[in-house]
């Protein structure tokens, strides 16, 4: 989901409960107004009552198209700029953009962004490292395997040798009986 999507996502979920909060909250004071006014025509309450909701409609609305641009669009941008990393990017930056009233969160965004950037080109640089010691490992195991077969194969030729010299032996001693 790109910057856009999510901004459009985000910012209509927000505007439709504001709007109408807004108009719902206002339409009260069309009627505070008519009483204020002294007005007594039952049409004249309608029309304050239509009036303060369309005041509030419109209130409601603009606040939606500030909030969009203040907090909506630069709020995407960081959902965007944290996804490119997980996704890899390490070159991504919100260092360039200006976001008003959110600007201290932008710096900790991208101080949290650096730090993740750099943790992950240290741990790139373990994981290589230790790639390396395993290797290392494996060759003196193999190499360790190949002696333990030549000390195995030197054993087995010395008790085969023992064996046929106990025959002998063996042999001696019952020609020394007879």
């Amino acid at each position: 989901m790109d910057s856009q999507e999510q901004v459009r996502r985000i910012s209509k979920s927000y505007s439709i409960s504001t709007v109408f909060w807004c108009a719902f909250l206002a339409a009260p004071f069309g009627l505070l107004n008519s009483w204020l006014l002294g007005l007594t025509d039952v049409r004249a309450w309608i029309i304050q009552y239509l009036g303060g909701a369309f005041g509030g409609l419109l209130v409601g609305f603009l606040a939606t198209l500030i909030n969009k641009k203040r907090f909506f669009i630069p709020i995407a941008s960081m959902i965007e700029y944290v996804s490119s990393i997980e996704q890899g990017n390490l070159d991504a930056k919100l260092k360039g953009l200006n976001y008003g009233v959110m600007d201290n969160i932008r710096m900790a965004f991208d101080k949290m962004g650096d730090g993740i950037i750099s943790l992950m080109f240290t741990t790139k640089k373990r994981i290589m490292e230790t790639e390396k010691v395993k290797n290392q490992m494996v060759e003196q195991v193999n190499s360790g395997n190949i002696q333990a077969h030549e000390v195995a194969s030197a054993i087995k030729q010395i008790a085969a040798g023992c064996s046929d010299q106990a025959e002998v032996v063996q042999k001696i001693v019952i020609e020394v009986r007879n």
